[in-house]
């Protein structure tokens, strides 16, 4: 089983958030380390990550933060356009949501967010995934069993 992590979620180890969003991103991040989980994510997060990350920390803090996405495993838009193109005609959701919810269709991925919305459009898509500040438990659970 792999995992497409929302840029809500791996921004939170670096932004000046609530403490327990931090922990819970930590958190999920060391598990899916320790149970080598693979990530895929598509490669328009490197733009929104540095994008979100720009707003509060220097360029030097965010070049250092993008060494997190070594692990991660990017589609090309390529690969994952004509799927977040279909996405885009069945649950309409934001454009830079239907990428992170191809690359889970595409994968058979959990995904997992902050962001509610995405959440809920993930799921009309029928991919399995959760909303981290309300489900982290959950999501633990589902980590683990991988």
């Amino acid at each position: 089983m792999a995992v497409t992590l929302d840029t809500s979620v791996l921004a939170d180890l670096f932004l000046p958030v609530e403490e327990g969003r931090k922990v819970r991103a930590k958190g999920i991040i060391e598990i899916a380390e320790e149970r080598e989980v693979v990530i895929y994510n598509p490669k328009i997060f490197i733009i929104e990550f540095l994008s979100v990350l720009r707003r509060f920390l220097s360029k030097e803090m965010v070049e250092s933060a993008l060494q997190l996405s070594r692990n991660i495993n990017l589609f090309d838009e390529s690969e994952i356009f004509e799927v977040a193109r279909e996405l885009s005609l069945e649950v309409h959701p934001r454009a830079i949501d239907a990428y992170f919810i191809a690359a889970a269709k595409l994968t058979d991925s959990i995904l997992i967010s902050n962001d509610k919305t995405m959440v809920n459009n993930s799921r009309k898509a029928g991919i399995e995934a959760y909303y981290l500040i309300e489900e982290h438990d959950r999501v633990v659970g589902r980590l683990r069993e991988i």
